[in-house]
């Protein structure tokens, strides 16, 4: 009976030597903070947007006014707890009568709190526009 004590004891042991508690894994992201930000001829005109991801790192959101439309379209790339995000942005605008849009797909890794360029646009006529995500 002895022995089964001490095997117990050792088998207890080594398993409150694992890692320390400061080693736990970060906590899912449950928003991306997006940005678009659109400069011509000085002047500046930027849209946020805070997208909830569901708890698979998915979201889809489609904004609708008399300006234009924006479809927003987030899912993970590769392992879940990694920040690894693909983008699909899409927004078309009308500006004097004509359409303007924009589409873009991209996979980033992002760092919490930490924001990151998907974009940077720059059109001939020296327009630009420049999409931002963070995670949050």
């Amino acid at each position: 009976m002895h022995r089964s004590h001490f095997a117990l004891a050792t088998l207890l042991t080594a398993f409150s030597l694992g890692a320390p508690a400061s080693a736990a894994p970060p906590t899912p992201a449950s928003s991306v903070k997006l940005e678009l930000a659109d400069a011509k001829a000085g002047t500046t005109q930027s849209s946020t947007l805070v997208v909830p991801l569901d708890g698979h790192g998915v979201a889809r959101v489609e904004t609708r006014s008399d300006a234009g439309q924006t479809v927003i379209k987030i899912f993970p790339d590769g392992p879940r707890g990694r920040s690894a995000l693909r983008f699909d942005i899409e927004r078309t605008r009308l500006e004097g009568g004509r359409h303007n849009g924009i589409h873009v797909e991209a996979t980033l890794r992002l760092v919490k709190g930490k924001p990151a360029v998907i974009a940077d646009l720059t059109r001939p006529d020296g327009s630009s526009t420049r999409v931002t995500a963070e995670l949050r």
